[in-house]
């Protein structure tokens, strides 16, 4: 048995190769995680997890695949849904295990993939995926090819003795179990149990933010906002959708134009309760998106905030002109653009 690795004497990378070579011997390592310290070896190896349950002291249930990254992951699994994606992209790597409901062809698949056997990553339903935060699980991840599981350690059991490497790290796990979230198989999402990440935290992560930006916020970007509205009311989106609009001098409370409303009213759109908003740093802050009409609205956002990422909403990068002053015709023409250039977007968000 190798002996523990000593944290004093070699770098964390080191000790990780270590722990990875004694993984890919079939052997059983302790790490932490951000959760717990935690059992882990090979899950495509029968000795190693026999070992391990016999270390652990309790019979066999599916556990964990923990991967280095959420894309190795999502290679393996079906196409997600856009929520799922996003809680992924929102809350891997972290103290989030994933429930993946799949059908029994997506589970068989995965296994032959990794070489593991039924009811060891998943209950039938269910495959169990994590991505950890801590610095030494990443890192053992890292240092092996080998699909690795991972089991708490119980509270009064002396497992160090027992296994092949011990990998220490700071920070000290929490404790506190790891958020267990289901993501449906029709799209919809669940906190199966509460951990680290509270419930209300993500779902505050799962709204996503529109911006539209122009120069008064009286025409063009309230146009661009109702008609989003419009389109996500006839067409719901993967994701819950807010959207606004501001303007880079907008005059606060300034209702918008007439022709505007007139020319939103066809797409749908319903602008006689807009009132203007100026963009500030606060609103850019608060959107996950943001479109500006022309280049010089865009300039003029990243002024304010210049970490902040905007795009042109023609994403062919043209300007859409200003139609103040301009003919009814001219705000429906606009308008006719603006629903063409939303709906592009939009779509291009869900894929």
């Amino acid at each position: 048995m190798t002996p523990p690795a000593s944290p004093s004497k070699e770098s964390l990378s080191e000790r990780a190769g270590r722990a990875a070579r004694a993984i890919d011997d079939g052997g059983v390592v302790i790490t932490p995680t951000e959760t717990v310290r935690a059992l882990a070896c090979d899950a495509s190896s029968h000795d190693a997890l026999d070992r391990l349950w016999d270390i652990r002291g309790s019979d066999p249930a599916p556990l964990a695949w923990h991967v280095r990254d959420a894309e190795q992951a999502m290679r393996l699994l079906p196409t997600l849904h856009p929520r799922h994606a996003r809680l992924v992209e929102r809350l891997a790597p972290g103290p989030v295990l994933f429930a993946v409901e799949c059908e029994s062809e997506v589970l068989r698949r995965v296994r032959a993939s990794l070489r593991v056997r039924a009811g060891v990553i998943e209950d039938g339903r269910f495959m169990f995926v994590r991505v950890p935060s801590h610095p030494a699980a990443r890192a053992l991840l890292g240092a092996t090819e080998k699909p690795v599981v991972m089991a708490s350690i119980p509270a009064g059991i002396q497992a160090e003795a027992r296994v092949d490497v011990v990998l220490e790290e700071s920070p000290a796990p929490s404790g506190k179990p790891s958020t267990l979230i289901r993501l449906l198989g029709d799209g919809s999402w669940d906190v199966a149990r509460e951990g680290v990440i509270e419930e209300r935290y993500i779902r505050k992560l799962m709204t996503r933010t529109i911006l539209f930006v122009c120069t008064g916020n009286t025409c063009r970007s309230p146009m661009a906002e109702g008609i989003a509205r419009a389109i996500l009311a006839q067409e719901p989106p993967g994701v819950e959708t807010i959207v606004r609009s501001a303007g880079v001098s907008a005059f606060g409370g300034a209702a918008a134009t007439s022709e505007a409303i007139e020319a939103a009213r066809t797409f749908g759109a319903d602008l006689s309760n807009h009132h203007a908003t100026p963009l500030t740093r606060e609103v850019l802050a608060g959107a996950d998106v943001v479109y500006a009409m022309t280049r010089s609205h865009a300039e003029m956002a990243r002024a304010i905030d210049p970490s902040v990422e905007v795009r042109l909403l023609d994403p062919s990068g043209r300007d859409i002109p200003d139609p103040i002053g301009s003919p009814q015709s001219a705000y429906d023409e606009t308008a006719r653009v603006i629903e063409r250039d939303v709906r592009a977007r939009l779509a291009e968000l869900d894929k």
